[in-house]
C-alpha cells in the first residue's frame, strides 16, 4: 500500500476555464455530481451531498486548506463513510499547468498510510478509480 496516488490529464481549454470549474463550489458540484452547502473558503469545513453514482444523498464534506488562484486547490475530506469531525481524512491536491494550448490537471490524493488499515485497503483503490472517472467528468464539463 502506498500513501498516495497521482492522476493527470490534459484539458483542451485555458487554465482560467479549468480553474473556474475547480474553485467554484457550484461548478465543482456539477461535474463531481454533488451539491455543496456554500462556497470554498480556506479553513472552513463545507458540507456536501452526493447527487449521483447510486449514492444519492450520501453526506460528506471538504475543508479547503489552500487556494492558489489558477495554480492549486488543496482540500481534506473524510476517508470513509464516517463524516464526523474526528473522521480520518485524506488530502486532495489539484495542480494546474499550461501544456501547449491546453491545461494539464494533476490530482494527488495522499494520507492513506495514516488511515486504519481496513479503511485504507478499501478506499485507496476506490478513490484511485474514482479520480479517473472524475477527471473525465471535469474534462467533459470544461470542454463542453
Amino acid at each position: 500500500m502506498k500513501d498516495s496516488f497521482e492522476k493527470s490529464t490534459i484539458i483542451a481549454a485555458p487554465r482560467a476555464a479549468v480553474w473556474a470549474a475547480l474553485v467554484d463550489a457550484q461548478a465543482f458540484g456539477t461535474w463531481f455530481l454533488c451539491r455543496f452547502d456554500g462556497p470554498f473558503v480556506i479553513g472552513e469545513r463545507l458540507g456536501a451531498e452526493i447527487t449521483g453514482y447510486g449514492h444519492e444523498g450520501m453526506p460528506f464534506w471538504i475543508e479547503p486548506v489552500e487556494i492558489a488562484p489558477q495554480e492549486r486547490l488543496v482540500f481534506d475530506w473524510p476517508a470513509g463513510e464516517e463524516v464526523s469531525g474526528d473522521a480520518p481524512v485524506t488530502r486532495v491536491t489539484f495542480t494546474l499547468t499550461e501544456e501547449g494550448a491546453g491545461t494539464r490537471v494533476t490530482v494527488v490524493e495522499s494520507g492513506f498510510l495514516s488511515l486504519p488499515p481496513e479503511v485504507a485497503e478499501r478506499k485507496y483503490p476506490d478513490n484511485e478509480g474514482g479520480w479517473t472517472i472524475q477527471l473525465q467528468n471535469l474534462t467533459a464539463h470544461v470542454e463542453a
